[in-house]
């Protein structure tokens, strides 16, 4: 049973109250005339009903991304009920074909999500089909390879814009994902292979260490370094080390756990005021796909530019890179392949993607 005490004015107004936040069903206990603090009658009444009410609250940003997120995982368990159920039919329609099995169960086992798996191999089955011989396993891999190169994005997003103005990018993502190891990466192929002028600036004040391992990188590189974590002091250094001729100024930003919706917000709010940076998501590859789901979901609250995946050498299966990529329809920029600064990154390249998704394909 749960128990209240209501005050108002006169006992209709009090039973109003009552009948609001505990419903119809409640049972009044007493009523009491007490004096208000400003001399006025005042009347307090007590009233129960048999089960507890939950109070009525506004949801908080954390559960209307839950909510998102969760309906985004009904919709895929939808879609792979659906594939269940087609499966036997479209296994069928392959026919003699093994390979095309074969290569559809390869997929599902690097970690591509099945209604994704079944959609590339519905496209390479149609165009085996246009074949007026039968094709074995080397055919069927040139046309899977053709197929989803026409269905990813790869991007530089260091092109220059040809004004000559300041470029500027910000490196974030989850804890642990290497966000300062890849800003390092590319000031490094920046200045040394391009000849760029280039500017850091660390947003990262939260981690012990965060800042003193960029400022060696800044040291070793020679490159300025700025230190910022409001507002106006990232706006300070972007003026400063605008004006000082940078040609590209990477910033390096706080490790948290941005599956918090507040922390993406705290950075939303420095950033908003700078739209002209370049947000690039680093992913650890080696993650478990629902949990690079719901980062990049929190993270739908920023522009984000394109995806970088770390720690590919870090992991066998490469499956949950192109679910994001599917998943989110963002274009590929860098690859992270080892720990080593600055020789362990690549540009993306679709053939790549392709060959880390077929590697176990026989």
């Amino acid at each position: 049973m749960q128990i209240k005490r209501f005050k108002a004015r006169n006992v209709p107004e009090g039973l109003q109250k009552v009948k609001k936040e505990l419903g119809p069903d409640a049972v009044i206990l007493s009523t009491h005339q007490l004096k208000g603090s400003a001399g006025a009658d005042t009347v307090e009444i007590v009233a129960a009903i048999e089960h507890d009410v939950p109070e009525t609250r506004r949801c908080n940003v954390d559960e209307i991304n839950d909510y998102n997120l969760l309906n985004q995982q009904l919709q895929e368990i939808k879609e792979t009920l659906s594939l269940m159920f087609s499966t036997k039919r479209f296994l069928y329609q392959l026919g003699p074909n093994k390979d095309l099995c074969n290569l559809y169960t390869s997929l599902v086992v690097q970690g591509l999500r099945e209604v994704f798996a079944w959609e590339l191999i519905q496209s390479v089955a149609h165009n085996a089909k246009t074949e007026k011989h039968s094709i074995g396993l080397s055919e069927i891999k040139s046309h899977f390879t053709k197929t989803l190169k026409q269905k990813i994005r790869t991007v530089d997003p260091f092109t220059k814009n040809g004004n000559g103005n300041t470029m500027f990018y910000s490196f974030v993502g989850p804890t642990g994902a290497g966000k300062t190891t890849t800003l390092a990466k590319l000031a490094a192929h920046l200045k040394l292979d391009k000849n760029k002028k280039i500017s850091l600036i660390s947003l990262d004040t939260y981690r012990i260490g965060a800042i003193e391992q960029l400022k060696i990188y800044a040291q070793i590189l020679d490159v300025p370094l700025r230190i910022a974590s409001n507002i106006k002091e990232t706006a300070d250094a972007i003026l400063e080390l605008t004006d000082k001729g940078s040609d590209y100024i990477l910033i390096d930003t706080i490790g948290k756990n941005f599956l918090v919706q507040e922390h993406v917000q705290d950075m939303k709010q420095i950033f908003d005021a700078f739209p002209q940076v370049k947000h690039l998501l680093i992913l650890p590859a080696n993650a478990k796909d629902s949990d690079l789901t719901a980062v990049v979901s929190t993270f739908k609250a920023m522009p984000i530019h394109s995806f970088v995946f770390t720690k590919i050498d870090e992991t066998t299966t490469y499956g949950n890179i192109i679910n994001q990529v599917f998943r989110f329809g963002k274009p590929v920029s860098y690859l992270g392949t080892g720990q080593r600064v600055p020789e362990d990154i690549e540009k993306a390249d679709k053939d790549k993607l392709c060959h880390l998704l077929l590697k176990s394909v026989e």
